[in-house]
């Protein structure tokens, strides 16, 4: 399964640079820088305090995963399922980020 974004991203280099859906994939995969570095942070934070546990292990693999699945959901144009698995991509990250959250 993780192969399908990246045979997706490389499928939009293949083609042409004015096609259609060369432009969706990398419109779609441009989505994906802005969170990466929020997870990214979340979890040498977490390994710095020493808070890390299944549940941010977890949250870091739904955050992977539905990131994966966002880019052909992008492609293909559903946008309630693409809501969707943006919104587990952001619970992803907020569980990783709950692992030193004051409290919990």
């Amino acid at each position: 399964m993780k192969w399908l974004g990246i045979a997706l991203v490389a499928a939009a280099f293949l083609l042409h640079p004015g096609d259609e859906l060369s432009e969706h994939v990398e419109e779609a995969s441009r989505g994906t820088h802005w969170p990466t570095p929020a997870l990214l942070i979340g979890l040498l934070l977490a390994y710095a305090l020493q808070k890390t546990d299944a549940h941010s292990a977890l949250g870091a693999q739904i955050y992977v995963w539905a990131r994966l699945l966002y880019i052909p959901a992008y492609v293909l144009g559903i946008p309630f399922l693409r809501t969707l698995i943006w919104a587990a991509s952001l619970a992803g990250i907020l569980m990783v980020l709950s692992a030193y959250w004051p409290g919990m």
